[in-house]
């Protein structure tokens, strides 16, 4: 098949161009001719079909699409909105007023609860716009408190988190997706020992208000982990075959954050 393109003006209103494309098939088999003036000559029969694009709309497509792909020049991009980035602020935590807790299946009947007392939190976003939430924070795994000295110890042990050689976890977000009233999927990368995976923090904002030193905003936000994938690795078991620690954690973060000044 043979396809070839014949332009030709056209006053028609509303067209300024008209693109045929003249279609030539090949039929199979050739045909011989009887006469012995031609023998051993072979022909072969044609048949033409007409094809119009008429459209002016269809012809500016195909023409800005065929230079965009043989040029190299990109599609056109929705302009950036500065007023979004303009309207996007800095919050630190309100360390009187924020928790970040967690809480582990024991014995796989009850849970066990327990905190990090030292952290650093800095959060960007817009309260008007829960698409731009960012969140960077570092937490000090000496501080954890479970209520109990031996059980803070032995979490700070290497068959835990190992807080002499890993003092600090870490997260760091790299995308948000919002949903409706207030809530949000925060993905990130969290940081335990020396092993980093991705992680969902469903939460949402809870209000704004007005402090002393400016804007306050108010977020919780909890996701779930496997502590083995981070190789919080003790796995003593209960005689009925049980984990005395359950393999799952909660962590849970309850944060009051201060407009930064």
């Amino acid at each position: 098949m043979v396809l070839s393109p014949i332009y030709h003006l056209n006053s028609e209103p509303g067209y300024s161009l008209n693109i045929k494309y003249v279609v030539t098939h090949i039929k199979q088999p050739a045909l011989k001719l009887n006469n012995p003036l031609h023998t051993g000559c072979t022909y072969r029969k044609t048949t033409k079909e007409v094809i119009s694009v008429k459209t002016i709309s269809q012809l500016l497509t195909i023409v800005f699409l065929s230079f965009t792909v043989l040029t190299g020049a990109s599609l056109p991009t929705d302009p950036v909105d500065e007023t979004k980035e303009s309207n996007v602020k800095t919050f630190t935590v309100d360390y009187l007023h924020s928790n970040v807790g967690f809480k582990v299946r024991h014995l796989g009947i009850s849970n066990v609860n327990g905190a990090f007392n030292e952290y650093e939190a800095t959060v960007m976003v817009d309260p008007e716009d829960l698409s731009t939430l960012k969140a960077e924070a570092t937490f000090m795994v000496g501080s954890i408190e479970t209520g109990n000295d031996r059980r803070n110890g032995h979490l700070k042990s290497d068959d835990f988190f190992n807080a002499e050689e890993y003092p600090k976890m870490t997260f760091k977000s790299t995308k948000v997706m919002v949903g409706e009233d207030g809530a949000f999927k925060l993905h990130g990368n969290l940081t335990i020992r020396d092993i980093t995976k991705e992680v969902v923090l469903k939460g949402e904002m809870l209000g704004t208000g007005m402090g002393q030193n400016g804007m306050k905003v108010g977020i919780e936000a909890s996701t779930t982990i496997n502590r083995f994938d981070y190789n919080l690795k003790w796995d003593k078991l209960t005689e009925a075959g049980g984990l005395v620690v359950g393999e799952d954690v909660r962590i849970i973060l309850e944060l009051e954050l201060d407009e930064q000044a």
